[in-house]
């Protein structure tokens, strides 16, 4: 199976510059494919050439461990389309549970109002429980 290497790296691995190894594929010395270079090739003209394994299988280790965070990244964050469909669907929670806190909101007070009424016409003891109530009911919508 041919091996191929880019010309940055087979330059930055044989120590000399990529325009030394552009010269040599411009003269015919060395050919390239897809603007790689064969790594037996290169062995031959440069015996001392050592395609480091070590970096190898640490980019294959690289790529697998990002595929897999893509991958990850793409199951749990939905496409655009499921976002919009969620975004409506909370508008229209927000909406339905907004209208019924205004309800409630109204339905207080209300009963506020009537509280205030029947307590009018109560003796003073009476009275003061029922606004000793509202006063509780206050604070504990404004908490």
């Amino acid at each position: 199976m041919t091996r191929y290497v880019g010309v940055a790296k087979a330059a930055r691995l044989l120590g000399i510059s990529r325009r030394q190894i552009q010269r040599y594929i411009h003269e015919g010395e060395l050919e390239t494919f897809e603007g790689r270079l064969d790594v037996e090739a290169l062995r031959r003209r440069y015996p001392e050439f050592c395609l480091d394994e070590d970096t190898l299988v640490e980019r294959v280790r690289h790529i697998k461990s990002s595929a897999f965070s893509r991958r990850v990244s793409e199951t749990v964050t939905p496409d655009q389309a499921t976002l919009t469909d969620q975004l409506k669907r909370t508008k229209t929670e927000l909406a339905v549970t907004k209208g019924r806190a205004d309800h409630i909101q109204e339905v207080l007070d209300e009963l506020t109002v009537r509280m205030r009424d029947l307590a009018r016409d109560m003796d003073s003891d009476r009275r003061e429980q029922v606004y000793d109530l509202l006063s509780w009911l206050s604070c504990k919508l404004h908490d």
